[in-house]
């Protein structure tokens, strides 16, 4: 897949995907054994934590949405399987 995205956009989107990924390598020590749905469910309510707690991760996130719509998040969560339009309603709800 090639992405013609803007640097500043790879950069959020980079950014962005770095922490999506340390929370996925601390949700798969804290549940070794989950299921892929486990794990699924595990990461949506992280996520959703992580957006409340974390300032610069939602701002990442919201210009990341913003500068590369819907598949900015697309990239961001698809392989992981969250679903794209719960991420877009938490971002959305965030922003406003």
């Amino acid at each position: 897949m090639i992405n013609n995205y803007p640097a500043k956009q790879k950069q959020n989107l980079a950014d962005a995907a770095a922490q999506i990924q340390q929370l996925l390598q601390q949700l798969e020590q804290s549940y070794p054994n989950a299921t892929e749905i486990e794990k699924q469910s595990a990461l949506a309510v992280t996520l959703q934590q992580e957006i409340k707690q974390n300032p610069t991760f939602k701002d990442r996130l919201i210009n990341a949405f913003r500068e590369g719509g819907i598949e900015a998040l697309k990239v961001l969560f698809g392989p992981i399987g969250i679903p794209i339009e719960m991420v877009k309603g938490w971002i959305e709800a965030e922003a406003s």
